[in-house]
């Protein structure tokens, strides 16, 4: 087996696993679902500070800084896209919205078409 298609079973295997823990921190750890989704951003942006620590980065700086505006249209999108997930998973069952999350793929074809 290649060692890429090993990385996407585990990394399947541990998005199973991530849904079933955010449905359960959104739903009991919280009673509020945006102060558990500010939380949620406050982690994740202090966990991705980490990551220069263990990756070397050999140009951290862009040769043109308007390169970034590719950036942050990803990160505009994954924000949206984590809330309304985020949103959902709070009011659904978990069964229901790992199902519907597998629609992904689905929305990604349909996008790479059209652009």
């Amino acid at each position: 087996m290649p060692s890429y298609l090993f990385f996407a079973i585990l990394s399947l295997i541990f998005f199973a696993f991530s849904t079933i823990a955010f449905k359960l921190t959104a739903k009991y750890s919280l009673p509020n679902h945006l102060a558990w989704f500010f939380w949620y951003f406050v982690i994740y942006f202090i966990l991705g500070r980490f990551i220069p620590l263990f990756v070397f980065i050999k140009n951290p700086i862009p040769p043109n800084i308007f390169l970034l505006r590719y950036n942050l249209l990803y990160g505009f999108f994954i924000y949206l896209g984590v809330f309304f997930f985020s949103y959902s998973l709070y009011h659904l069952d978990v069964s229901i919205i790992s199902s519907l999350s597998n629609f992904t793929n689905v929305f990604i074809l349909i996008l790479a078409y059209f652009f």
